[in-house]
């Protein structure tokens, strides 16, 4: 029996079919990647973070099911990392912010400015860890990034403010200065000078300060940013009791303002 060879006709049907079967195949894998990571975004914006690490996890399977991913699976990475951040498995949730950095880094160089959300949760979660001079290495490479595209960024600022805070714990405390006089300068072109962001940094400032025994300045920047505080919510506001409350330190004792309190949340959250 002769076998019969497909027409020319019949074997480009056949190819645009299987062409037709794979893009429907990849574009339901990447509706159902974005739907896992919808889901996953809001358990985790609820704190339900097993329904998150589960809805990221799915989302990581069907990246790997849609041609042009990178990206994709990058983000999906490091929002995977950051539920293992949160429900204590930092070991886990550094080895995740490492892979997405490597993908970013190879798709888009090393100067990408995405890279810098996930040095800079690379840096909070070795900060946990009290793991100083590995998140100073990650909060550096995000600063040399920011700095590339101009210094005038309020990230700049904000972790400029979070490195002051580990050279602080390190008892450095001219180096912990010069790092949060550049915060504050950065701060008031970008925020305003009255803005609650300056009260912060100043605040910080005016802990080194004392450390640094000069009451005196420490006391004058207490007071101003207990000002900016009142000005901006109320004398009756949360931030101002926090001035108030360290008024009386600008002469106390040094020992509780070495360890940096969590390293300035209330600035990263601006």
């Amino acid at each position: 029996m002769t076998a019969h060879r497909p027409t020319k006709a019949v074997s480009s049907a056949l190819t645009a079919m299987l062409c037709l079967t794979f893009a429907a195949s990849a574009g339901a894998s990447e509706q159902s990647w974005q739907e896992a990571m919808d889901a996953g975004t809001k358990a985790f914006k609820e704190q339900k973070f097993p329904k998150a690490l589960e809805c990221f996890t799915r989302a990581l399977k069907d990246s790997d099911s849609f041609p042009g991913n990178s990206d994709s699976k990058a983000k999906n990475l490091n929002d995977l990392a950051l539920v293992y951040d949160q429900i204590g498995r930092r070991d886990k949730a550094r080895e995740l912010y490492q892979q997405s950095l490597d993908l970013k880094r190879k798709t888009h160089g090393n100067d990408y400015q995405d890279l810098i959300p996930t040095l800079n949760n690379m840096a909070s979660s070795y900060m946990e860890d009290e793991r100083f001079d590995e998140a100073e290495k990650s909060l550096l490479e995000a600063n040399r990034i920011i700095e590339k595209a101009g210094k005038d960024d309020p990230r700049l600022c904000i972790n400029l403010n979070r490195l002051s805070a580990i050279y602080r714990s390190r008892e450095d405390y001219d180096r912990a200065e010069k790092t949060l006089l550049q915060s504050l300068e950065t701060a008031r072109k970008v925020f305003g000078e009255g803005n609650p962001a300056v009260a912060v940094i100043q605040n910080n400032l005016a802990v080194v300060k004392r450390l640094q025994n000069k009451p005196e300045e420490a006391e004058s920047l207490y007071k101003s940013s207990l000002k900016i505080r009142e000005d901006a919510g109320g004398k009756d506001g949360l931030g101002v009791a926090a001035s108030l409350n360290n008024l009386p330190a600008a002469t106390g004792s040094r020992e509780n303002s070495r360890r940096p309190s969590r390293f300035s949340s209330a600035l990263s959250r601006l």
